[in-house]
């Protein structure tokens, strides 16, 4: 099985926002760099996305019906979302940042629900055996990333997964194999 992560492009918001759940636009001029990413791309079987518009308007331009799932989308990061990164309580961004797995931000969740609904969505993935593109976000696909490799989550926190990033990973058997293909 074959599958294609892609971050979803730049969306419209100020550099430093916290914005997981926000259902944001994308930034003007979005498609202007797509084609290095659309080159490497197979044709799918299947284009599945995140029901947040940054994701669903890129997912739309690979698929005329794209499979929408809610299980894609970013880390719920409940009251801190909208909000500058640097504004937020010190205390509860030291605490949280020091357990994100176990933690969540104030009325939202923590990153053992996002490694849940990753793991879901991977589990119905296999059962239908078939390759697959998925439009997402970068905290969905470094908690994939991390429970496939099962590495440390830490350590996925360290990869830098840019806007129209692209991953690949393939399932031979027992063995998984990944490769982070295009930067744009």
């Amino acid at each position: 099985m074959e599958i294609y992560l892609i971050r979803h492009p730049k969306p419209a918001v100020a550099q430093g926002i916290c914005y997981g759940h926000s259902d944001i636009p994308l930034a003007e001029g979005w498609r202007e760099n797509l084609d290095g990413l659309l080159q490497q791309l197979p044709v799918p079987q299947r284009v599945y996305t995140s029901p947040l518009l940054r994701c669903r308007e890129l997912a739309g331009l690979l698929a005329k019906e794209p499979v929408v799932d809610a299980d894609l989308m970013e880390l719920n990061f409940g009251l801190w979302e909208g909000q500058p990164w640097d504004q937020l309580p010190e205390d509860e961004l030291r605490i949280w940042s020091e357990d994100v797995m176990n933690i969540a931000p104030p009325c939202g969740e923590t990153g053992k629900d996002l490694a849940l609904r990753s793991g879901r969505f991977m589990d119905k993935l296999k059962k239908a055996g078939e390759d697959a593109i998925i439009v997402t976000h970068t905290g969905w696909i470094r908690t994939l990333l991390s429970q496939l490799l099962q590495s440390p989550i830490e350590l996925a926190f360290a990869l830098k997964i840019d806007f129209c990033g692209l991953s690949h990973i393939s399932f031979q058997g027992r063995q998984i194999s990944v490769n982070f293909m295009n930067r744009i």
